[in-house]
């Protein structure tokens, strides 16, 4: 190699140094000061914008984090552009500056087409505020939140659109255009092309069907819904599948006004039920943490046999928590028909594909105001280390809600820090703590008598300050009179006596009857 080739090499290497080396002290640098310049009408308040940002002074600049930033600036809904701007500080350091163009200032709603309801009614759905900056976002949760009032009223067939008027110095005036239409009613529900099933089986197998109640005025009975028609559908698919009729469709679904009523609609449903199937050749592909021969064990599918889509379902499902009760949250089965449509014989195969395998981080509960964590946790089956397990995740839940302490309970999954773990959260409502009945009655044994009882079902003997809730144990206090009899009874249960699972139940009673 000659002394110019050797030099060009070197020369080369050493450029190369110098940039990745430039670009790795580019990297690490960090964010001095960080701006937001608003334009255009009246500016979100500060604090929120910086809440929003990941890319915070002190941070190490990251230019994807901050297109992230960009994009959930504006996903706030109050900004028609959003731009950063990065320049290097002469002190050393980043400037950030998001440069946001707000959207207009909305100086006024209207509604127009409401004839059934009043427009204080309407405007209470409605999250935009006279004054603000047009949120795209709240407008939308608007537009949903005055369709689910009509649903709601029985009028599913109202249409809501938005229209714009633009003003002086980036104002606008929003107009909600509605058409309420009639409230329809289901009057016939009608088939053609069915011998498999009766026209009064399939009826009764929809949601849409006629109501006995439905001339009932200011009640919604038999009311007319096309996203309970859309589901509908797949029941009727259901309903023979289960047969085994896969090839079955619906031709046509026909919606009429009665001739004599307009609020009224008749339905017709042209259906095409084809041939039953019976099964062929059974497979399970895909899996590696397990082998097809060990998964085919747990398919109870045999050849020759009818098919049935519930039972395809089952198996599928039993194959899916396995691969759960194994840490693989992300494991996904779906199944492959391959159909003989001249011999009418199906072959099934279950097609897996088991993701990343996981392990359970850690355990959150979220939405407890009054009550333990130590009380919601000791019910739960599904703790850090354990493998992410879908299964033990609905067992907690359904535990949770037999509690009765709750109006709700959500459990989920979620990304963790590390690519093989996911977080748990457990979302839960609570229901109030105590409840009060009363009550009256008569007898020939206890002649008139009235009751009064309070009882709680989240009560805590020792914490007076959180006045007596949140301790998981229960209590009543019952006090019944009357003219022959007298009682008053007191129950407490712990159901975890010294946070072990040892139940105390404690039941103190005084009762007094007059005989003759």
């Amino acid at each position: 190699m000659g002394r110019s080739a050797r030099r060009f090499l070197l020369l080369t290497g050493l450029g190369l140094i110098s940039f990745f080396g430039a670009a790795v002290l580019s990297g690490a640098e960090t964010i001095g000061t960080l701006e937001f310049e608003q334009h255009g009408g009246e500016p979100v308040v500060e604090d929120l914008l910086r809440y929003s940002v990941r890319q915070q002074p002190g941070s190490v600049y990251d230019r994807a984090e901050i297109d992230n930033d960009v994009k959930r600036l504006y996903d706030m809904g109050y900004f028609a552009d959003v731009v950063a701007d990065v320049k290097p500080r002469p002190e050393g350091g980043i400037a950030l500056k998001y440069r946001l163009q707000l959207r207009p200032t909305v100086t006024e709603v209207i509604y127009d087409g409401n004839d059934k309801f009043k427009t204080a009614d309407l405007a209470k759905q409605v999250k935009i505020a006279v004054g603000a900056p047009l949120n795209d976002k709240a407008l939308r949760e608007s537009v949903e939140a005055l369709r689910a009032f009509y649903r709601d009223k029985g009028y599913n067939e109202a249409e809501i659109a938005t229209e714009f008027e633009r003003g002086k110095d980036n104002s606008v005036k929003i107009i909600f255009r509605i058409n309420e239409h009639l409230k329809y009613r289901i009057d016939n529900v009608t088939f053609s092309g069915n011998t498999i099933f009766s026209a009064w089986k399939l009826r009764h197998s929809l949601a849409t069907q006629y109501s006995y109640l439905n001339w009932v005025p200011y009640m919604n009975f038999g009311l007319f819904d096309r996203e309970a028609l859309a589901a509908d559908r797949v029941r009727l698919r259901d309903l023979y599948w289960n047969r085994g009729y896969l090839d079955f469709k619906i031709d046509s679904v026909e919606i009429t006004p009665d001739p004599g009523n307009a609020e009224f609609l008749n339905i017709h449903f042209a259906l095409f039920e084809g041939e039953p199937y019976t099964i062929g050749k059974v497979a399970v592909t895909g899996a590696k943490s397990f082998s097809d021969k060990e998964l085919m064990e747990l398919v109870d599918l045999r050849e020759g046999e009818p098919f049935v889509y519930r039972d395809e379902q089952a198996n599928r499902g039993r194959l899916l928590s396995l691969l759960h009760s194994e840490g693989y949250a992300d494991a996904v089965c779906n199944v492959r028909r391959s159909a003989d449509y001249a011999r009418h014989i199906v072959d099934l195969t279950f097609e897996i594909s088991e993701g990343r395998q996981y392990h359970v981080n850690q355990v959150m509960i979220v939405g407890n105001t009054f009550t333990q964590d130590k009380v919601i946790r000791r019910e739960l089956t599904i703790y850090p280390e354990d493998p992410a397990d879908a299964n033990l995740l609905e067992v907690s839940r359904s535990r949770l809600l037999g509690m009765d302490m709750f109006e709700s309970v959500e459990a989920e999954m979620v990304n963790a820090d590390r690519l093989d773990q996911k977080d748990v959260i457990f979302k839960v409502k609570e229901k109030n703590a105590y409840e009060i009945r009363v009550g009256a009655g008569f007898s020939d044994v206890d002649s008139l008598f009235g009751m009064i009882e309070a009882s709680s079902r989240n009560f805590n003997l020792f914490d007076p300050a959180n006045y007596f809730r949140g301790g998981g144990q229960r209590v009543r206090l019952q006090a019944a009179f009357g003219i022959e009899r007298a009682a008053l009874n007191f129950d407490f249960t712990e159901p975890w006596l010294f946070d072990l699972p040892l139940r105390l139940d404690l039941s103190v009673y005084l009762r007094e009857s007059i005989y003759d």
